[in-house]
């Protein structure tokens, strides 16, 4: 059988530490629980001289000085304000019969003073904090902790001591003050995302508080709050490098802290994997050979997934070396941007955030956008622009879903807009909009009006023919000393030239395969079967080019 409680029977006295003191003395609050006494310091003194026991107040009056109305001024209105609290515990307790049981420890969360209650094991917030400790992944929870420390603060400047206090309004006016926060570029002031984020963790948190019974959710109407709509997402403010600025950056001479940063950057970009894994390498990842392979082997923090990854070539001399150190991620992403500019990434990247001012678009340089996920965003931008199957590579990086793998694929504008083009314009020749050989007419026609065969060229492929090297003539293939030559004439920025000679040569050649239709049979001979030489050869070729320039 249940027993009865009188939940208003509950009475509250306020007593002096010092009655027949002559200077001032300390005020408490005296409660009984059944037999149980419970004492809670108001932090505030009074002379006892000045102190109504029937009234349980401290005396105003004219005859006192102006700084001695003052003081008993802030006690009575400390006395009030732990009126309320009583008054707000033996609500709860009517409005929770089921709590009864947990009425001392209940009464200790709404009376116990600012200055002992953060301290305490009932401390709400302290509670929150260890419960996300427990729950969540050590990359994650930091910032999680965070978010409840600085609610914290924000409560005791409230002078808000439970979460019964803490109700839809509370957590909406909060929120207003998040809106004026600084953002992370400087300058800014936090987005919507961001307070939204914060909001989100905060209200999960404080649900998950309510689940082990530490206050009623319902009561509190938090269950109706709703985030902000955001204009803007931030993941659309995240870049991605390119394979050859990776490489710029893998061909940087650098040596302690840039080394180690540089090294652990370039590994994740190539296994795909967040900071916190790739930090823990040594203690994580497990090395596997297998026919004549190497793959790395792991189980991932944040979402405990497995991942086997095959090594590739930048990753392997990394790990052979052991020089890769990541430090603590400001430091990382500080250094990073450092390293990048070394590299010369260059280009703007327009930054838009949603404020409470509005959108707001400012366009930074590209290396100060880059921090450790620049590189897990370059790997799954990589594979994907190399075909690799979405599921595989969801598989290596571990997430979950299709839309994240989209948020994270970082295709630019110019590469979208070039292959979109590219299968357009493909459609519009097939429906015969678009000649297919239109380019190619202006290319021959522009190549036409420039010079004539390049003398040094010539010279130089003449002493090719004496030295017996020249090739074939029946499939139009440069020998490999001819390309050695070509490659001379682009260092000295003769490329117009190179490109007139290749298509006189291959005008050259194919008259010559009209006049020769079998090399097989006609090679070193001539149509009268007499041998000619190599050099000879070439000879009719520039001699025949000469006369249809001359009949033109």
């Amino acid at each position: 059988m249940e027993n009865q409680y009188f939940v208003n029977e509950l009475r509250a006295s306020f007593l002096l530490r010092k009655r027949k003191s002559r200077k001032p003395t300390s005020i408490y609050m005296s409660i009984y629980i059944g037999k149980k006494q419970f004492k809670f310091p108001l932090k505030v003194r009074v002379y006892p001289d000045h102190w109504s026991h029937k009234l349980q107040k401290a005396f105003t009056s004219n005859i006192l000085c102006e700084l001695d109305n003052k003081n008993n001024q802030i006690v009575n209105c400390k006395i009030d304000e732990y009126r309320e609290r009583f008054n707000a515990f033996k609500n709860y307790l009517c409005n929770n019969s089921n709590e009864i049981n947990r009425r001392e420890a209940i009464l200790k969360r709404y009376l116990k003073n600012d200055m002992k209650i953060w301290k305490n094991e009932d401390n709400p917030f302290i509670w929150m904090i260890r419960n996300i400790e427990k729950r969540v992944a050590p990359t994650s929870a930091p910032k999680m902790t965070k978010v409840i420390k600085d609610f914290e603060e924000y409560c005791k400047t409230k002078e808000i001591y439970t979460l019964e206090s803490i109700n839809l309004d509370f957590l909406e006016e909060y929120r207003e003050t998040l809106k004026l926060l600084p953002g992370k570029r400087k300058g800014t002031l936090i987005s919507i995302n961001g307070v939204n984020y914060k909001m989100t963790i905060l209200v999960g948190e404080l649900r998950e508080a309510a689940r082990h019974n530490l206050f009623n959710y319902n009561m509190s109407n938090i269950a109706l709050y709703k985030p902000l709509p955001e204009k803007v997402k931030q993941y659309e403010n995240q870049i991605a490098l390119t394979l050859e600025e990776i490489k710029r950056i893998m061909e940087l001479e650098l040596s302690g802290t840039y080394k180690e940063i540089r090294d652990a950057f370039i590994f994740q970009s190539f296994v795909g994997q967040r900071f916190g894994d790739v930090k823990k390498f040594n203690n994580t990842f497990i090395r596997i050979k297998k026919d004549d392979k190497e793959f790395l082997q792991f189980i991932q923090q944040k979402r405990t997934h497995p991942v086997y990854i095959e090594v590739l070539p930048p990753v392997a001399k990394i790990i052979d070396k052991n020089t890769m150190n990541y430090h603590s991620p400001a430091t990382a992403n500080d250094y990073l941007k450092k390293i990048a500019k070394l590299a010369e990434i260059k280009g703007e990247y327009p930054y838009t955030t949603h404020t409470k001012n509005g959108i707001e678009t400012k366009s930074f340089p590209r290396y100060k956008l880059i921090g450790t996920h620049t590189a897990r965003r370059f790997f799954i931008t990589w594979a994907r622009a190399n075909k690799v199957p979405d599921n595989i590579i969801m598989k290596i990086t571990g997430l979950k879903d299709k839309d994240m793998l989209e948020r994270y694929d970082k295709l630019s504008n110019e590469n979208a807009a070039i292959e979109a083009g590219t299968i357009l314009t493909k459609s519009l020749k097939k429906e015969g909009l678009i000649e297919n050989n239109s380019s190619y007419k202006n290319n021959k026609n522009e190549l036409e009006n420039q010079s004539t065969i390049d003398t040094n060229l010539l010279n130089k492929l003449e002493q090719l023919v004496e030295e017996k090297t020249l090739l074939k003539l029946d499939n139009n293939i440069l020998s490999e000393e001819k390309i050695k030559v070509e490659k001379e004439l682009i260092e000295k920025n003769d490329l117009l030239k190179l490109e007139q000679t290749k298509k006189d040569y291959e005008e050259h050649e194919e008259d010559c395969l009209n006049e020769i239709p079998n090399e097989t049979d006609f090679y070193n001979e001539t149509t009268e079967g007499n041998f000619i030489h190599d050099k000879e050869i070439l000879q009719i070729i520039i001699k025949s080019k000469e006369n249809s320039n001359n009949k033109n």
